[in-house]
């Protein structure tokens, strides 16, 4: 219910936002949308630097079923414990471009803040519950947005950037996605695998096992 409270929040913004522009002229914002990308593709980059070294770590000297089933990059890891607070909270900060595309009357698509709500409450979710796979997403999530936001920040200045650049974007995200399912899937076949009981958020089947 706590999620759903969160999820009401954050969209009533849209429908009070799409009413107050419909009677209204669009905002130009070029400035501060250059700004607001340029800052969160630096935002991205940095998360990018402080998480991807503990991931590495992780898949070379613990494997692969560490970084699925142990939340050592929130518990352990206090660089990557305080990055991952961060992400977290970004995903709220993002709402910010729902709010551009608004005031500037762009065209809000269903799968825009369908995607920012669900990426929300899955991050938040996964922070408050220290869910290990959500290492990959944080990490994957991370290092698309370096790229997309920095693509973003050169369109607004006007740059011309080829058109594969985009597609490429677009693929980035879909192939993230899958990679985030399939790790979710991993982490169901060992919890399944074990056959204990899940005791706790923070002492999961698979914390069980690693013990």
């Amino acid at each position: 219910m706590k999620n759903l409270s969160y999820t009401e929040v954050v969209t009533t913004p849209n429908y009070s936002g799409k009413y107050y522009m419909s009677k209204r002229s669009r905002f130009n914002l070029r400035g501060p949308l250059i700004l607001w990308s340029s800052l969160l593709s630096l935002f991205s980059i940095i998360g990018i630097f402080r998480t991807l070294p503990e991931m590495i770590h992780t898949l070379t000297h613990h494997g692969f079923y560490h970084s699925v089933c142990i939340p050592s990059f929130i518990e352990q890891d206090v660089v990557c414990g305080f990055w991952s607070w961060m992400f977290a909270l970004s995903k709220l900060l993002e709402f910010g471009d729902t709010m551009f595309i608004i005031l500037r009357k762009q065209k809000l698509i269903f799968l825009h803040w369908y995607h920012h709500i669900t990426v929300l409450l899955y991050s938040w979710f996964s922070y408050s519950e220290h869910a290990a796979s959500a290492r990959w997403f944080m990490v994957l999530n991370y290092f698309v947005h370096s790229i997309m936001y920095s693509y973003y920040a050169l369109k607004a200045m006007r740059y011309k950037i080829p058109k594969f650049i985009s597609i490429l974007i677009t693929i980035l995200q879909i192939v993230q996605m899958i990679i985030v399912i399939s790790k979710l899937f991993s982490t169901t076949i060992y919890e399944i695998a074990i056959g204990y009981p899940k005791i706790s958020s923070a002492d999961s089947l698979c914390n069980l096992n690693e013990s």
